[in-house]
């Protein structure tokens, strides 16, 4: 591990969600307005993840008023309150660019049936557990 890596792991989310492409999520993003701080949710689906460790990114988008938006979330960010997961869609792709130009019932992704986060989320800690070196 370099330098860089260890001082970025003290400003890492310990709990984040095994998020891809396709999911529908709901991002709590803390907005600062003059005095006063609240919470503002943006839901849309996810297009694209980008990066790792700390810089990791994940674009999220929605349509608002039949005008697509598109908006950018690090992931480790201290603004982002929380990342709900919502539900997982069913794509071929890690990055779905061509929702851009679905409209109406064709932008509509199929789910995935039978999926359970938090059995993925206890399968992922289970793997993390065999990895690591017992002392």
């Amino acid at each position: 591990m370099n330098r860089l890596d260890a001082i970025e792991k003290d400003y890492q989310k310990d709990k984040i969600l095994p998020l891809k492409a396709g999911d529908q999520v709901k991002v709590h993003t803390r907005i600062v307005e003059g005095t006063r701080a609240r919470i503002q949710i943006f839901e849309g689906v996810i297009i694209r993840m980008h990066g790792s460790g700390t810089r990791k990114t994940m674009t999220v988008r929605k349509v608002s008023y039949g005008v697509g938006v598109e908006r950018i979330f690090p992931i480790h960010s201290p603004n982002i309150a929380d990342i709900e997961f919502m539900s997982r869609g069913k794509v071929r792709r890690s990055r779905i660019y061509y929702m851009r130009e679905r409209f109406g019932k064709k932008a509509r992704m199929e789910r995935e049936m039978n999926f359970s986060m938090d059995a993925l989320v206890a399968k992922q800690a289970k793997q993390a557990a065999k990895k690591t070196p017992k002392s």
